[in-house]
């Protein structure tokens, strides 16, 4: 996956050469001004593709790693959201139901994620438990508002 990534990153410095064909080909048919901002739209449009397309897999990858993670930690319900932002991917982990601690959970993922080569693209990663799939949205306040504590400290440093 890494060499995939790698690869539509590459990629995407060549979006200008489909937009000069398009341009080119189009020239004639639609007079100057249609036929570059034809160009320009399909380069743009490529580009949008390319972005999302890579952060797509990194969102698969990372989804992927923690869920072989939590399954080989043991056979705990859990709910996995991510969230990409410019600065790059935050991850959260919900553990659902009772269990003794998340910290050894913490630990494999961060261990999981830094041996898979996904920590790079990962921002943020928040784990926390909940009671039930119920207390999603008041757990999902929390960490909102704990994140927007953090980057405010952060900012202030």
């Amino acid at each position: 996956m890494e060499k995939t990534i790698r690869f539509l990153r590459i990629l995407r410095w060549f979006v200008p050469v489909p937009g000069v064909f398009l341009c080119w080909w189009t020239l004639p048919a639609f007079g100057r001004v249609p036929a570059v901002l034809m160009g320009i739209i399909a380069s743009v449009w490529l580009w949008i593709i390319l972005r999302d397309g890579v952060s797509m897999l990194i969102g698969q990858g990372i989804v992927r790693e923690i869920g072989r993670t939590i399954r080989r930690y043991g056979n705990v319900d859990h709910l996995i959201e991510i969230r990409r932002i410019r600065s790059g991917v935050i991850a959260r982990v919900y553990l659902i139901g009772q269990s003794a601690s998340i910290e050894p959970v913490r630990r494999s993922l961060t261990e999981c994620l830094d041996h898979s080569g996904l920590r790079e693209y990962l921002w943020v990663m928040q784990v926390t438990q909940m009671r039930s799939r119920s207390d999603l949205k008041k757990t999902r306040m929390l960490l909102n508002r704990e994140l927007l504590d953090a980057l405010r400290e952060r900012d202030t440093k």
